[in-house]
């Protein structure tokens, strides 16, 4: 491929972390590797205790584009939604820069040294597209996995969101129990953008999905909260969560805990954090998808 048809690096990159010594060094080596490197890498330290800044610091007196930015006290996040307040507080220190596109990636990642060639190569190609980003894969009893997503579904830790998308639907919103990427998707959707995750452009995850900083099945009762805060419809969620009680280890007890989650924000009354109108739109989507699927024919929706 000549030089002429390469993607040019007019993106910023931004990665938060938190007490990333064991993983740090991996996605710095990934990002260094790309074939096409951001203009601005900031690497937004949440007070980390352990190594985490040391390790970014070397490597940013190696590469200019690297950016180590700690957070101060008095920028201290408090919310339950930090990894994304993180990410907001990032991208508030850079996006003055130039720039057509910006990424979000997390920690724990490893990439595959074309990732960010081959995403800007797809928005190129599609001119609607607003979202994009590869798959998760991780290891599990010495294999790699993944969890089939539909194909509109994006995954947060991957994010490239094209500019004009972002500031459309007014960039991520902080949610108490998590699931912003979800609720960019669906409002970029709404708004006529496209979003696709490529399985073809495959990621290492180090760790299970959500699990950050708590057990496995807390994470999960969470993402059921997140599910249902989100609007998404009880009959698709039942039938999610038991396609996935033996997709997803813990079998049988991680979908329970994910859908009881989702139970549990009707008994308490947890409020919706979309409009009716997204509400709306989210399950229409879902219930498609559902006929879809009966069908024998691949939806849409998340």
């Amino acid at each position: 491929m000549s030089s002429k048809d390469s993607p040019s690096n007019d993106y910023l990159l931004i990665t938060p972390v938190h007490n990333e010594q064991d993983f740090i060094a991996g996605v710095l080596r990934s990002v260094v590797q790309q074939t096409v490197r951001p203009a601005r890498w900031v690497i937004v330290d949440d007070r980390s205790t352990d190594r985490t800044g040391a390790i970014v610091r070397d490597y940013a007196e190696r590469h200019p584009f690297i950016e180590y930015y700690r957070l101060s006290q008095e920028e201290q996040i408090s919310y339950y939604g930090r990894r994304t307040g993180v990410v907001l507080a990032g991208y508030r220190h850079v996006r003055d820069l130039p720039h057509a596109f910006v990424a979000v990636l997390d920690a724990d990642i490893e990439l595959p040294r074309d990732y960010y060639e081959n995403l800007l190569r797809q928005f190129a190609i599609n001119p609607r597209l607003g979202i994009a980003s590869g798959v998760f894969y991780e290891r599990f009893n010495g294999h790699l996995r993944s969890f089939p997503t539909p194909p509109t579904s994006t995954s947060g830790g991957l994010h490239m969101f094209r500019r004009r998308c972002y500031d459309a639907i007014g960039g991520y919103r902080v949610l108490k129990y998590g699931n912003g990427d979800g609720l960019a998707d669906l409002m970029a959707r709404m708004q006529g953008w496209q979003t696709r995750s490529f399985r073809q452009y495959k990621t290492i995850h180090y760790r299970p999905l959500g699990t950050r900083n708590s057990h496995h099945l807390q994470a999960r009762f969470r993402q059921g909260l997140a599910d249902y805060v989100l609007g998404s419809h009880p009959l698709f969620s039942l039938m999610k969560n038991l396609r996935r009680m033996f997709l997803e280890s813990p079998y049988f007890f991680s979908a329970a805990a994910r859908l009881c989650g989702f139970l549990y924000g009707y008994w308490s009354r947890e409020p919706r954090v979309v409009s009716p109108d997204l509400m709306q739109y989210h399950r229409r989507e879902q219930l498609q998808r559902i006929v879809s699927r009966l069908r024998g024919v691949n939806g849409t929706g998340r």
